[in-house]
């Protein structure tokens, strides 16, 4: 079932991921898929990919690290050039870590709830969570420090994501609002 949804998915997305991939590879979200996998088969053999980022393909799926929190993770995402990962938990907080090293690089410290998901801004330099009790925040990536906290919602803030020019944030929210 799962291999169905991921070959719908390309399908009917192909064109979008293709003209709007962060990696600049077409699409870039082939270019991390072993090679020997069924989707790589079918898509990415006709893939050009004018940047390096592709020349490490793995020929394999293999456990690279593992990323600890102390409760369930609830969400996690590259950062746009790959170096980072961060990941939001039901222990309160986001972490960043270091995708060479596997490394915690911070620890996003502040929320008194689960928080739900949080994305990088397109520079890098900032990172939104969102949580459950009620809002979002705004971070500084290199220091970890909480840059603002974004109150408003009268329930569980479900994402947050910076516009593509980082200047400006959106929430969705259990109160039925974004």
């Amino acid at each position: 079932m799962a291999m169905l949804n991921a070959e719908q998915f390309l399908k009917e997305n192909y064109d979008f991921i293709k003209n709007n991939s962060f990696e600049g590879c077409c699409p870039s979200e082939l270019a991390w898929l072993p090679e020997k996998s069924e989707i790589w088969t079918m898509y990415g053999s006709g893939m050009h990919c004018p940047w390096k980022l592709c020349w490490k393909r793995r020929k394999s799926w293999r456990q690279c690290a593992v990323l600890h929190h102390s409760r369930k993770v609830k969400f996690a995402v590259f950062s746009s050039d790959g170096m980072h990962i961060v990941s939001a938990s039901r222990d309160n907080t986001a972490q960043i870590w270091n995708t060479a090293t596997g490394e915690c690089e911070a620890e996003l410290k502040g929320h008194s709830g689960s928080v739900s998901s949080a994305v990088f801004s397109p520079d890098g330099m900032h990172i939104v969570s969102a949580s459950a009790d009620h809002t979002a925040r705004i971070w500084n990536t290199t220091t970890g420090e909480c840059k603002a906290e974004l109150k408003g919602h009268s329930d569980w803030v479900i994402s947050a994501v910076f516009s593509p020019d980082g200047m400006h944030i959106v929430s969705a929210s259990c109160d039925n609002t974004v």
